[in-house]
């Protein structure tokens, strides 16, 4: 099986309302969306400025090493995925259990195949926690990162113009203090959903001819169907 990106389209099977299509752009996956989020925050810190006396920094994985310097700024914020699932897209308003087939065409490049599209739809929890060495810039930090994010998302388009759709703020959790590694850091946690769409190709040879057998009373034919051209 070749798994090969294709725009989305809008053939769903019976029951299933497809959501509405952002336009030509694929669809982005969850390292993509995150991928989005450190670009629109490097290109918000040029333009715009960062909370005074702080130092952002979006890293995927916990960077325990620079805290035990005890002059360096600690304003970190990590990213994960809280939850995903799959989205509601049927006409009552459940979800369905399985992907859907979208569509069926010719093959580009090889006579007698198709290629068949299977997606499906998810609903996708990406949670921020900002880490900080004081309660005061965690503060700073998360009120800072949360309207770059609600700016970028709706004033500037940002993220759906890049394939990021039904983006939206869920949360702020309660804040908190984190001992875990020796030392006090103050944690601000931040969720916002979005709706990821998986789209697969599958290569399949076309159905050129079929036998069928059947028997009346004892006797049995044969028959035999062809395509037409």
């Amino acid at each position: 099986m070749n798994q090969t990106q294709y725009a989305p389209v809008t053939q769903g099977v019976a029951g299933e309302s497809i959501p509405p299509l952002r336009g030509p752009r694929l669809a982005v996956g969850i390292p993509t969306f995150f991928d989005l989020v450190n670009q629109a925050m490097d290109l918000h810190i040029k333009t715009e400025g960062k909370p005074e006396d702080t130092k952002p920094t979006f890293v995927h994985e916990f960077p325990k090493e620079r805290i035990a310097k005890a002059d360096d700024k600690f304003d970190v914020i990590t990213f994960k995925i809280a939850e995903s699932r799959m989205a509601p897209t049927m006409k009552d308003g459940s979800a369905p259990r399985s992907p859907s087939r979208r569509e069926v065409k010719d093959h580009p490049e090889l006579t007698g195949f198709n290629v068949t599209i299977e997606a499906w739809w998810e609903l996708v929890q990406a949670e921020f926690c900002v880490w900080s060495k004081s309660s005061k810039n965690a503060d700073l930090l998360a009120d800072w990162f949360h309207k770059f994010m609600m700016k970028y998302a709706f004033l500037y388009k940002f993220f759906s113009s890049r394939g990021v759709n039904n983006f939206r703020f869920v949360r702020r959790a309660d804040d908190d203090v984190d001992h875990s590694f020796g030392q006090e850091l103050y944690k601000r946690r931040l969720t916002y959903e979005f709706r990821l769409e998986t789209l697969y190709a599958v290569e399949q040879k076309q159905l050129t001819d079929l036998d069928i057998n059947y028997g009346v009373s004892g006797a049995s034919q044969n028959v035999q169907l062809k395509p037409t051209p």
